[in-house]
């Protein structure tokens, strides 16, 4: 009989932010803390592909600080959205590229050529398939075509990734036999039903990023209408899967940017912190979960 796996991990979405997952790796490792199975959202799937690949932090970390360094990844164009302090000029020139996007977000598929996406994801993970990932591994996207909530956890790592960080109108979605995928945190940004249900792990822990829901009153047409409902739809979502993990850290990154890249060492550290601030709860849950089950 094959032994069910002990610890999952569920990493969420958020672009740049999700970079937060790093500092969750390492603090776990420091404790002598691995996941059997993993499962990931856009970035959170992004880490989630590369610590399954080599189980280090430390690896996971180098990856991404040599994927931010490189022209490939600068071509993707997320230093466009980085909130820095600029005079009149700078904000001027802003205002403008951000009206020319949005016009371009709704006039092609993406703002992003998916040649260079493509690039940047190939230099990453080459051909790597999930059957020579070192931990089973699950990634989660939206199939417009089917509108089915799916995982992905066969195939080429490249596809699946393109698929689960299809950001809507920034990134180009995955097009592969008849269907369409993008970023499966347009529903849900903590995966753990499907980490649940796949591979049934008896501890499901979830690093995620805490929800930023402004009050405001300044919504400039509909289409921020739209962008509104569905991020209270996402977050109602995200609240039901959350109900089927043992351990959540949430992680407060407010005053980081989602396009910050550039600040990884930042991010990696307010992982870290929020994961060592709980880290006796955490050891907790596995010493009580390890006498159930006797493991």
């Amino acid at each position: 009989m094959k032994k069910r796996p002990f610890i999952g991990y569920s990493l969420s979405g958020g672009a740049a932010r999700g970079l937060v997952h790093i500092g969750f790796l390492k603090a776990m490792e420091e404790e002598g803390i691995k996941p059997d199975v993993l499962a990931g959202a856009s970035m959170g799937g992004i880490i989630a592909s590369l610590y399954a690949w080599e189980p280090s932090w430390k690896f996971v970390y180098e990856k991404v600080r040599e994927s931010i360094d490189k022209q490939t990844f600068k071509k993707l164009g997320f230093d466009i959205f980085t909130k820095e302090e600029k005079n009149i000029f700078q904000r001027l020139h802003d205002a403008i590229v951000e009206r020319v996007n949005l016009a371009k977000a709704f006039l092609s598929e993406s703002i992003v050529p998916v040649e260079n996406v493509e690039s940047a994801v190939e230099e990453i993970f080459g051909n790597l398939k999930f059957e020579d990932l070192k931990i089973k591994t699950l990634l989660t996207a939206f199939d417009l075509v089917t509108g089915e909530y799916v995982y992905i956890n066969e195939g080429y790592i490249k596809d699946a990734v393109m698929a689960t960080a299809a950001i809507p109108g920034f990134l180009p979605p995955l097009k592969k036999d008849g269907r369409i995928f993008i970023d499966g945190g347009v529903i849900s940004n903590s995966p753990v039903v499907f980490l649940k249900k796949t591979y049934s792990p008896r501890l499901i822990i979830t690093s995620r990023l805490k929800n930023i829901m402004e009050y405001r009153k300044d919504f400039r047409g509909g289409y921020e209408f739209y962008q509104r409902i569905l991020q209270f739809h996402r977050i109602n979502f995200e609240k039901w899967e959350l109900k089927n993990a043992d351990m959540i850290i949430t992680v407060d990154t407010q005053n980081l940017s989602w396009a910050d890249f550039e600040k990884l060492d930042e991010f990696v550290e307010k992982g870290y912190l929020f994961t060592k601030n709980l880290i006796k709860e955490i050891k907790r849950k596995i010493l009580i979960k390890k006498i159930l089950f006797w493991t």
